[in-house]
């Protein structure tokens, strides 16, 4: 597959990122109560994602990386099965 995607991309990818994007939300609270209840502080959100953290820390490694494009992916997958017609 990582062969595929760089005919797609025309790029020098060596590995890429498939999986759900998610939006991770870090809460910031003084204290968490026996309840379990909590009042906020402070609330951020980053983009996240299995798929994205270990790209993302694989970058900071030097691996040249990437996230296909739904596009390129149906493409890919038509040029794919066109050829076992």
């Amino acid at each position: 597959m990582i062969v595929s995607i760089n005919k797609m991309s025309n790029s020098n990818i060596e590995v890429i990122g498939l999986g759900a994007l998610n939006i991770d939300h870090m809460y910031r609270v003084e204290c968490i109560f026996d309840d379990g209840e909590a009042v906020e502080n402070e609330v951020k959100s980053f983009p996240g994602g299995s798929a994205a953290n270990t790209i993302y820390g694989l970058a900071k490694l030097g691996a040249r990386e990437g996230f296909p494009t739904f596009i390129e992916l149906t493409q890919r997958y038509h040029e794919l099965y066109n050829q076992q017609l």
